[in-house]
């Protein structure tokens, strides 16, 4: 037996950064800035000052997070669970359900999984290309339950905007 696709079998490793960052140009950044002043603007005059003030918290949050790099994080998936970086490790009996996406073009495949946890209960994890998708997908069938997945329309909306 191959002593490569052994080691594969029995955990994978590998780094991918946190998100894909794609190029924003002045025309992005203004098209974002015009829609949340249009709307902090409306606040205003229906004289919501409180949700004036999420707009203009949502806006900031959102421009900083559209210009951030993402890090580069070190994952592991093994028999004792996932890890992310050095700390987080999250074992398999805390995991309901997976499924991997498989995205077109130069956009990394992420693996989805759905959480046992109240808050925030998915988490999707970039696979980096050099790494078999067949073979992850195998491993995680003989511990957890395979179950398909939708993208949300959230980050459907995110993605066609370039975030």
């Amino acid at each position: 037996m191959n002593t490569k696709i052994k080691e594969k079998r029995i955990g994978f490793q590998w780094e991918e950064n946190e998100f894909v960052k794609t190029p924003k140009n002045k025309k992005w950044l203004y098209s974002v800035c015009a829609f949340f002043l249009a709307v902090f603007l409306l606040a205003l005059l229906l004289k919501n000052f409180f949700l004036a003030f999420l707009i203009l918290m949502a806006g900031f949050s959102f421009l900083v997070h559209a210009l951030k790099t993402p890090r580069v994080y070190s994952f592991k998936i093994n028999k004792n669970g996932v890890s992310i970086g050095r700390r987080t490790l999250i074992s398999l009996e805390e995991i309901k359900s997976f499924w991997i996406f498989k995205n077109p073009g130069s956009l990394p495949d992420e693996l989805s999984l759905i959480l046992k946890r109240k808050i925030n209960p998915g988490l999707k994890i970039p696979i980096h290309p050099s790494q078999n998708t067949r073979e992850i997908r195998y491993f995680l069938k003989g511990y957890l339950l395979e179950k398909r997945q939708e993208k949300t329309l959230t980050e459907v909306f995110l993605e066609r905007i370039g975030f």
